[in-house]
Parts: structure tokens; sequence; C-alpha cells
């Protein structure tokens, strides 16, 4: 029997959260300019990088308050380990991503 655990309801955020950028991207389309007449994909330069990099750092630190938030109770022997390894599977979940985001950047740059 399969079991699932919905832990504080991510599932039902990420379906929610994944049709209505769905419809946000029927809704708004493809970008003008983005191609030429003929279909090829003309190159946009990269916008504000301190913003982009500070999205990244707001979403980042998101991920602490609701992983590490979700948990919900500190009140039992044990839990602050639990929060902490929450803590750090979060750590290094985030800096991998960004890890492995860097590595393709640059092996696709490179070819």
């Amino acid at each position: 029997v399969f079991f699932l655990q919905d832990f504080a309801g991510s599932g039902v955020v990420h379906v929610v959260g994944g049709a209505a950028a769905l419809v946000g991207a029927f809704v708004v389309g493809p970008r003008i300019g983005r191609f030429t007449d003929g279909g090829q994909v003309k190159t946009i330069q990269g916008h504000t990088v301190t913003m982009s990099t500070l999205g990244g750092f707001i979403l980042f630190f998101g991920f602490f308050a609701f992983n590490v938030g979700s948990y919900s109770t500190i009140t039992q022997p044990g839990d602050a380990a639990v929060l902490a390894l929450i803590a750090t599977n979060t750590a290094i979940a985030g800096s991998a991503g960004a890890v492995v985001g860097l590595f393709v950047k640059k092996v696709a740059e490179s070819e």
C-alpha cells in the first residue's frame, strides 16, 4: 500500500501554483521580440543581476521558514535534532542546486 504524507499541504500548494503559472503563461503569451519572423531564437540580454540575486536570497530564506516552520512543535525531546536535520537538508539542497546551476551554465557556454 502506497502511503503519502502531505507535509504541511505542500502538494496542494504546488498544484495550485503550477496551475496558476500555466494559466498565466497562456494569458500573457510569448515574449514579443524573442523570435524572428523565421522562428529563430533571438538572444535577450540579462536584466538586473542585483534583483535576481535578491530574489534568489528571498526564495532561499522562504524555504528555511517554510521547511523548518512546518514542523510546528519543539515540545518533545529530540525535536531540536529533527529541526536541525530539516535545516541542514534545506541548506544542502539549496546549495547543491546553485552549484549544479553554475555547472550547467558553464557547460552550456562552452558548447
